[in-house]
């Protein structure tokens, strides 16, 4: 079929992702490029033949078997480096390849310097344009062309520009091209700016084209979807929102289609919406709809994953809930707890009583209600950030998530003023398992990570970090949630639990090992410059393997796995009792011995009640569980903010607590995945794959052991 259209302009477009002895370095389809062709295919019909690629070894087989006419490579932060390599190298071999990227390293504000100076209020990133795309071009003069912003109709452009001239590149750079920009020597010479798609629906969905197909055949990815495109908000650490605030949708029969066609031809069976705030639109609850019904009918999706809307969206969030609540959690994006790290970054939170409607929805729906905090946002102090997770314990969030601030090209925080405002000094870490080698050169990937600001020193950060991965360990699945609740009402906080498991580490050897180990690595992973990090790769590459080792959030995850393990999950929650018993005692936080017994026979029934509510990863699972207890600890979780302790909460006779698995069915896929022999391998997958909602049981009933209706003791 290749040959039935003579002249055809033949386009490879890659969006690379590292493929090492880690597998590959990410889960999901990139829908960008898949987009790009299905326009590109549109406009110029038969005149082109668009072929994808996400491994480079696959990109250069296909040029060996058909050379291209044009390569565009997508041009990210994760796999820069490695994409700058690749273009160098078809340049070298093949020169008269057109060499075109763009992606969200290409600033989509270049073409647009005049009407931004005239605007009354810039985004630093704006301003910062011209700076962003010279550092770029550093690694990139090989190419021929950067595309700004979104690439569907500036790429287009482009080949509609090399298919009027006959092919001929070397005429091509005479003509402006809307969206692009020539790199002419060491220069880029700006173009002028294209117009963004307005009406997603005018190209057709890049997997029903079978764009994917052949990429599909060898790695089974997540799909992602798109049901709209832009966001409003203008959040200093992101760069989706200073790139286009106007959204623009699909149609509600397109998403359908698009998504009965994934349940049926898609390898994974998990769906990713790509959308920056799903739930910001009234069709968005009709797609949920769509999904649930869908599966209902044919058990597609097993998993979901989204980006629920910022605030402001709390009716339309929730019933797309309503939908999802056994996939996904009902997540409010934080970020910071402090108020004036909101400011600095230009966000805004739910209000309290905002809060405490989505807390009650989620109760009274049985929905697991998390968040995500960001280690290191200018503003934040050690006070604030670790005292962020106590609140949101308290304002009932189930499960909180934690990482480093990494300044990302493109966002406001990575443009000198706001790094000279902040008083930002960085250091610089490995991004994954990102690393390979081409022709003898080992090429990497790394972040730029703050670790001192003007409020915070580089011990503190280190503080701060290190106590965001002992959350992960303990309530990124929820898993110590009503334990870390019963301490603070008896006055231990979190911090001091942290410390003590930190400073005496032989009096618990699995902290010892695990939540020790992770806090000396995590500073052995952070170097003061990019050659440093060189260096120590270089150093760490044995008989040609990559070591694994200096990927700590890959080794975070796998410790998790160790300390929720059929195996250690007992020894797990002994030692954390104990820890809180110890910081109890120390603080002399009881006011006589009796008050001291009670306060330890409390957190051993507690402990009870979390060792039957973990779920351990690839066990064997039963879709309810029961527990009889003394104390009526869902009640008490229910009603904690009123203000009564859990020892109010004691029944004369023994409660039955109901607890049940929300997503079993994800839970017997992760048991029977075989494409990956490596139990640390497996284990980094099954935490990557699941969400925090389905990593425990929840309470589906209590009641008591003859079914009288106890009264609760106040």
């Amino acid at each position: 079929m290749d040959q039935l259209v003579e002249n055809r302009i033949i386009i490879y477009l890659a969006d690379f992702c590292y493929l090492n002895k880690s597998g590959l370095s990410k889960d999901s389809l990139p829908l960008g490029i898949g987009t790009i062709a299905s326009y590109c295919l549109k406009k110029l019909g038969d005149n082109v033949m668009v072929k994808l690629f996400i491994i480079v070894d696959d990109l250069f087989k296909a040029i060996e078997q058909q050379k291209p006419d044009i390569v565009g490579l997508a041009n990210f932060e994760w796999s820069e480096n490695l994409t700058a390599t690749v273009a160098r190298k078809i340049k070298r071999i093949y020169p008269d390849v057109l060499l075109v990227t763009g992606g969200a390293n290409i600033s989509p504000h270049s073409l647009n310097m005049d009407k931004i100076k005239q605007k009354r209020v810039t985004l630093e990133s704006e301003l910062f344009a011209h700076k962003q795309d010279q550092s770029v071009l550093e690694k990139f003069k090989c190419v021929d062309y950067f595309i700004h912003g979104e690439g569907e109709v500036p790429f287009a452009n482009l080949v509609e520009a090399l298919s009027n001239r006959g092919g001929n590149i070397g005429k091509l750079k005479e003509f402006d091209i809307p969206g692009c920009s020539a790199v002419v020597g060491d220069e880029l010479v700006w173009g002028t700016p294209a117009e963004d798609i307005t009406d997603l629906d005018v190209f057709e969905s890049p997997y029903m084209l079978g764009l994917y197909d052949d990429i599909w055949s060898k790695y089974s990815l997540i799909p992602q979807v798109e049901t709209n495109r832009g966001c409003p908000f203008k959040c200093t650490f992101c760069t989706v929102g200073s790139r286009s605030g106007k959204l623009r949708t699909h149609s509600i029969e397109y998403v359908q289609k698009e998504i009965q066609y994934l349940c049926e031809y898609s390898p994974s069976r998990i769906l990713r919406f790509a959308d920056s705030n799903f739930g910001i639109l009234p069709k968005d609850i009709q797609i949920a709809k769509f999904v649930a019904e869908l599966r209902k009918e044919t058990s597609y999706p097993t998993g979901i994953r989204l980006y629920t809307a910022e605030s402001g969206m709390n009716e339309r969030v929730k019933q797309v809930m309503k939908y999802f609540s056994d996939l996904i959690p009902l997540n409010l994006s934080y970020q910071s707890m402090a108020g004036v790290v909101l400011k600095n970054i230009k966000r805004n939170n739910q209000t309290s009583d905002e809060l405490e409607e989505m807390r009650q929805y989620a109760i009274d729906h049985k929905m697991i209600l998390s968040t995500e905090l960001i280690c290191g946002l200018p503003g934040e102090t050690i006070e604030s950030y670790c005292g962020g997770f106590e609140k949101l314990l308290v304002n009932g969030f189930d499960s909180v998530s934690a990482g480093p601030l990494t300044l990302i090209r493109g966002s406001d925080l990575d443009t000198d003023n706001c790094k000279e405002k902040w008083g930002f000094r960085v250091k610089y870490e490995l991004i994954k398992n990102n690393i390979t080698k081409i022709d003898d050169e080992i090429v990497f990937e790394y972040s730029k990570l703050p670790v001192e600001s003007k409020s915070y020193s580089e011990k503190d950060y280190f503080t701060m970090l290190s106590f965001s991965y002992f959350m992960c360990l303990t309530y990124r699945g929820g898993w110590f949630k009503e334990i870390f609740l019963f301490a603070y009402e008896n006055g231990v906080q979190i911090l001091d639990i942290f410390n003590e498991l930190l400073s005496n580490p032989n009096r618990y050897l699995l902290y010892k090992e695990v939540l020790n180990s992770i806090v000396e690595k995590i500073k052995s992973c952070y170097f003061d410059d990019v050659d440093q990090l060189r260096n120590f790769i270089k150093d760490s590459f044995k008989n040609g393997q990559i070591d694994e080792s200096y990927n700590y959030r890959r080794y975070l995850l796998i410790h998790t796995g160790k300390l929720i393990s059929v195996d250690h999950k007992s020894q797990n929650i002994q030692e954390m009792q104990n820890a809180i018993k110890q910081v109890f005692a120390d603080n002399k936080s009881y006011k006589t011995e009796k008050k001291r017994i009670e306060f330890g026979t409390i957190l051993d029934e507690l402990g009870i009640y979390t060792c039957k509510k973990i779920i351990s990863p690839f066990s064997e699972l039963k879709e309810k569980e029961y527990v009889e207890l003394y104390y009526n600890i869902p009640e008490w979780v229910r009603n904690f903010k009123k203000g009564c302790g859990l020892a109010t909460y004691k029944h004369d006779k023994k409660i039955q607590v109901e607890l049940s698995v929300r997503n079993i069915k994800q839970h017997q896929e992760l048991r029977d995945v075989n494409h990956i022999s490596s139990m640390d391998r497996k284990m980094v997958y099954y935490f990557e794959t699941l969400v925090g909602s389905n990593m425990q049981r929840f309470v589906t009933n209590w009641r008591s052991e003859f079914n009288e209706q106890v009264q609760h003791k106040s």
